[in-house]
């Protein structure tokens, strides 16, 4: 019992510093995509991504946390692919939607993966949504619209934003996708996702 609760704190405090390094992206990213053009940003970020945490695993391979996980197969290589993929057009849909829009925007409006996390996984997984998640899918949407809508004068979205709000898409797709991972090691899961495209 011990155990569990040591490990759900773990994963708590892990899914915190996530949060805030998924925070600290937008306004980084946009002071790197003013010099650089959005597509090349995007594929530095992974492959920085992929070789950094390669890196990390050689070294940490031998220690507790990752000696007994699962190593990818071949049945992986679909959804290895899907991450791939994925994560590459969601970075280059934020990157070009960051030239085009704030960072505060942007990050608010990051929240919409929630959304589509969510809807993804009820029509293609056909996994069951509380009814608790979809007041928050309606209430995350809503707060979308709204920092996304540009005024009733022109009635047009920001296409900076709807970018933003494309590359959430893509990402609700890469979450789904890496359920599918999930008992494997995370090292080479993120490797392969950041290093092949």
């Amino acid at each position: 019992m011990h155990t569990c609760i040591s490990i759900t704190k773990t994963a708590i405090i892990f899914a915190v510093i996530a949060a805030f390094i998924a925070a600290l992206s937008p306004p980084l990213c946009k002071i790197v995509v003013t010099d650089i053009p959005p597509v090349t940003t995007a594929a530095l970020l992974n492959l920085g991504a992929g070789i950094g945490i390669g890196i990390l695993g050689l070294l940490g391979r031998n220690t507790p946390v990752l000696r007994g996980e699962k190593h990818l197969s071949k049945s992986d290589i679909p959804w290895i692919s899907g991450l791939a993929v994925t994560e590459m057009l969601a970075a280059i849909s934020m990157m070009a939607g960051l030239s085009l829009t704030a960072a505060s925007n942007a990050s608010l409006l990051n929240n919409f993966e929630t959304v589509t996390t969510a809807v993804i996984a009820l029509i293609l997984f056909k996994e069951m949504i509380p009814r608790r998640l979809w007041f928050a899918i309606i209430l995350i949407t809503v707060g979308c619209m709204a920092v996304s809508f540009q005024g009733m004068e022109s009635f047009t979205f920001s296409p900076g934003l709807l970018l933003i709000v494309l590359a959430c898409v893509f990402w609700g797709f890469e979450n789904n996708f890496m359920k599918k991972t999930a008992d494997k090691n995370p090292v080479e899961v993120v490797a392969c996702k950041g290093i092949f495209p």
